[in-house]
């Protein structure tokens, strides 16, 4: 909140600072022009697209966040492209699992992110590639006109019950 120099509020201040605050949220409220919501979903479509062409493991993409069920905010834009390998899943019980899985999940998780950072540092030359996140790899500029998230994951296969109540 803004103070004056001696501490104390300033009247008009504040009324600027709530005003541009207010200004603020009623525009991130505003649903997102669907020519930009497109363009979003196409740039996630062509990193999606190189993904899917030069990644060794068998995965499926989907999109996540707030650009999925439209609470995304202009400037702020990302899209999250989830990697779902399918070399494994876990199950949940009382699920039975009639063909365990015997490699190492953690190391093939590894592999797979240091693929997906290679093919995107291969097809789009020119991006910023920060791999530094611990969930996800961030991927913006060069050619993309929008930041794109990779996250690599596995999948959860849930018990019938929950699966009946979709």
């Amino acid at each position: 909140m803004p103070n004056t120099p001696g501490g104390n509020a300033n009247p008009c201040a504040i009324t600027r600072w709530v005003a541009k605050n207010v200004r603020y949220l009623i525009g991130v409220k505003q649903p997102m022009d669907g020519a930009y919501t497109k363009n979003t979903y196409d740039q996630g479509d062509k990193v999606r697209n190189q993904l899917h062409g030069r990644l060794s493991t068998n995965c499926e993409c989907a999109y996540h966040g707030s650009v999925t069920n439209d609470t995304h905010i202009k400037a702020r834009n990302d899209i999250d492209e989830l990697l779902l390998t399918r070399t494994f899943e876990t199950f949940q019980p009382p699920q039975v699992v009639t063909n365990p899985y015997n490699g190492d999940v953690i190391q093939d998780l590894i592999d797979l992110r240091e693929d997906a950072i290679g093919c995107v540092e291969s097809a789009f030359p020119e991006a910023r590639v920060d791999a530094s996140g611990s969930k996800s790899t961030l991927v913006q500029g060069g050619s993309l006109r929008r930041k794109i998230d990779v996250v690599t994951l596995y999948g959860l296969a849930l018990s019938s019950i929950e699966n009946s109540h979709d």
